[in-house]
């Protein structure tokens, strides 16, 4: 690149660890109109996905994808569907076209998984698919039944509705029972896996289906990719520490992880439930590895999503270090990160680990002052000692600031005991660790 070109890109990538300046100011900057910096901007990622992406096409596609670049995803899908109906191509490539985007619209980020979009693509694979089975409806079905069980949130509305879905699939499960339509049965146990996990909680049903996916795609190996399988162990390996088997887990993540980064390198979900299984068994060096290796770089760009992950997976490891200072600077980290609108999860998290980050360091008066707030925060997310777990992670953290209570009573020690050993442990070992200091 030259010129103007040269000089645009050269000032965006000078701020990659950094908030970009308004376009205005940006344009002054460069010495060019509004509309030039944008046309210029849509040559310059052209170039840089000719550079990445030479075949372009599907690939880029799944490149993008991959990359959680959500709104240049969607962009790339306009403009290739476009591309296609100018150039008057043959059904099948549409179908074939439609078929890929359908699935690719179902691994993204969940605040950018939409409905209505992926019923539109799937009924367009339709129209195209040749040959056609009478049985591919319910590919579609059962695909987007899956994200809706994804969705679900733990409202008597939502859990009524995962009650519904159940049934469907019940019926649909009964339909497919001798189909040799492969997909439909792939999608329908991929649904009533993401139902055992979501819905109801019951790790061993899911690893059931999730196995009959495996089968599947190991008598259908032209038909499924090398990344479905990976993908597909690693929700294994993710229900096994759901279970509790967290040796088993652990071992099962590190033969996953260890053969297939030139499929996981953008994967940072199981990344992390592999640190926190490192956290939970006290191999912090490990820990310390898998986090610095994976996170540090996001955390360090000020990502939002996977800095915020890395900096609440440092901070549970250095929770149990002391000093615990370090711990501190990674959830002050976290709290600049959030963006409440994406994972309330995030938010939670940040909320416990501070809270016991100050009992830990004995500043008991802010402890008890943030227990109050973060409570009541639970409470108006709808949270509540009937519907949440989470919650008694604040019970028992309001009991430890109770000096004058030495013991737990039996439904708390039960709580506790069944938190060290759930995939909650980390919190159930921390907690633990509070309770001693507090006796101390």
């Amino acid at each position: 690149m030259i010129g103007k070109e040269r000089a645009v890109c050269d000032y965006i990538c000078s701020y990659r660890h950094k908030e970009l300046t308004e376009v205005p100011q940006t344009c002054d900057l460069v010495e060019i109109t509004t509309s030039h910096y944008y046309k210029i901007c849509s040559v310059v990622l052209d170039k840089m996905y000719a550079e990445l992406i030479p075949e372009k096409g599907i690939q880029l596609l799944y490149f993008l994808n991959r990359k959680g670049l959500f709104s240049h995803f969607m962009h790339e899908i306009h403009m290739q569907e476009k591309s296609l109906q100018e150039s008057n191509v043959s059904g099948l490539e549409f179908g074939h076209f439609y078929f890929n985007c359908f699935n690719l619209m179902q691994r993204v980020a969940a605040r950018d998984l939409d409905e209505d979009l992926i019923i539109e693509i799937g009924k367009k694979y339709l129209e195209f698919k040749e040959p056609k089975d009478a049985h591919d409806q319910y590919f579609v079905r059962c695909s987007y039944l899956s994200t809706k069980l994804f969705l679900l949130k733990v409202t008597k509305k939502d859990v009524e509705t995962g009650k519904s879905i159940f049934k469907e699939l019940i019926e649909i499960e009964k339909i497919l029972k001798d189909s040799l339509n492969h997909t439909a049965s792939y999608q329908l146990n991929k649904a009533f896996s993401v139902y055992y996990n979501h819905t109801v909680a019951e790790p061993e049903k899911v690893i059931l289906y999730l196995d009959k996916n495996l089968e599947i795609i190991k008598a259908n190996s032209t038909a499924y990719s090398k990344e479905d399988e990976v993908i597909t162990k690693c929700r294994i390996a993710e229900m096994q520490y759901m279970k509790s088997s967290f040796s088993e887990a652990y071992r099962s993540y590190s033969e996953i992880l260890n053969t297939n980064q030139d499929i996981l390198t953008n994967d940072f979900y199981h990344h992390a439930k592999y640190a926190q299984l490192a956290i939970i068994l006290d191999k912090s060096e490990s820990a310390n590895e898998i986090i610095a290796n994976k996170f540090n770089p996001y955390i360090e760009s000020k990502q939002e999503n996977i800095g915020t992950m890395g900096c609440l997976l440092f901070a549970k490891l250095y929770l149990f270090d002391d000093p615990h200072n370090v711990a501190n600077k990674y959830i002050q980290t976290a709290k600049k990160f959030i963006s409440k609108s994406f994972y309330i999860q995030y938010e939670f998290e940040v909320r416990i680990l501070e809270n016991i980050y100050f009992i830990l360091k004995k500043d008991l008066k802010i402890a008890e002052s943030l227990l109050k707030k973060n409570l009541k925060f639970m409470n108006s997310k709808g949270l509540n000692l009937k519907n949440s777990e989470i919650i008694y992670v604040f019970v028992l953290l309001q009991f430890a600031l109770k000096t004058e209570n030495k013991k737990l009573n039996n439904k708390l020690q039960n709580k506790l005991n069944l938190l060290q050993k759930s995939y909650a442990a980390i919190y159930g070992k921390l907690l633990n660790k509070v309770l001693i200091q507090v006796k101390n």
